[in-house]
């Protein structure tokens, strides 16, 4: 992936994902595709057909997405990431656990370039959730919101050789403050408290004194719909559920242990909470 570098400095709106997207794909292939899928959405959103550096360079990282979707297609323990709803699991997983665990360093006032990297890694992913065609939670834009912020107050910080408040302060200590957020184990994308130089692992791009403002929600491409046989019988709980219901059911649990994978609580939490409202209501 290393030949996707240098970015061209046109393209500048989407190097944090392409780095993040680098950095994370011996590690994780499906969260890696996600943010050159992401990063390309971008790209192609900017002025590229004026640059020609741009255009061959949008040409390569579509090249390398289109390799990576069929490497992860014929993966039997990948390929149902490719499905939107099991990818978003995966993706928000992800991002929750890099900031959860920064979440939990910055409470204990260990300040270091490792903590910034992660809360700022984090905000990247929460970005790439905006590809998938469910919105996310107001927990996780809240959630979103705070890492990229905290990732520049404590950066800022460090640099000017002040010491940073922890926990939340201001207009997060409604959302943060009164209840901890779960601190876990430490990921493994990240490395030791020291703050030294990591040897792999996310790597936060250049960080700068104001917040990289998101792009525009895109949407991924809806897959194509399967024809099911008529209405299956009532359930218990009075709704009629078809089979695809009783499909979507199914996948909500495994998306659900998938989140688990990750010591992720909450989304697990969610996926089975939409499972049950499903079962009871027949809509999610």
């Amino acid at each position: 992936m290393e030949s996707l570098l240098p970015i061209p400095a046109f393209l500048k709106s989407i190097r944090p994902y392409v780095k993040v997207a680098i950095e994370i794909n011996r590690q994780d292939k499906l969260v890696s595709y996600y943010c050159c899928y992401y990063a390309l959405q971008v790209g192609l959103k900017t002025q590229y057909k004026t640059s020609p550096e741009s255009k061959l360079y949008l040409t390569k990282l579509m090249g390398f997405q289109e390799n990576l979707h069929k490497e992860i297609k014929a993966d039997p323990e990948l390929n149902e990431g490719l499905d939107d709803m099991t990818g978003q699991a995966v993706v928000e997983a992800a991002a929750n656990k890099l900031f959860n665990w920064a979440d939990g360093q910055d409470r204990k006032s260990i300040f270091n370039k490792q903590v910034v990297k992660s809360f700022y890694t984090s905000s990247i992913l929460f970005d790439v959730l905006d590809v998938f065609k469910e919105e996310t939670s107001d927990e996780i834009k809240t959630q979103h919101k705070y890492a990229r912020w905290k990732a520049t107050y404590i950066h800022n910080c460090l640099k000017n050789n002040e010491t940073p408040q922890p926990g939340p302060i201001g207009e997060f200590e409604d959302e943060f403050g009164s209840v901890g957020v779960s601190q876990g184990e430490q990921p493994s994308t990240s490395h030791s408290d020291s703050g030294g130089t990591s040897g792999g692992g996310y790597v936060a791009p250049e960080m700068s004194a104001q917040p990289m403002p998101a792009p525009r929600k895109q949407s991924a491409p809806e897959p194509e719909e399967t024809q099911y046989a008529d209405t299956v019988p009532t359930a218990q709980s009075g709704a009629n559920l078809t089979q695809k219901d009783f499909s979507d059911a199914e996948k909500l649990c495994k998306y659900a242990g998938s989140a688990l994978q990750y010591k992720d609580v909450a989304t697990a939490t969610d996926y089975l909470e939409k499972c049950l409202r499903l079962l009871r209501t027949g809509k999610q």
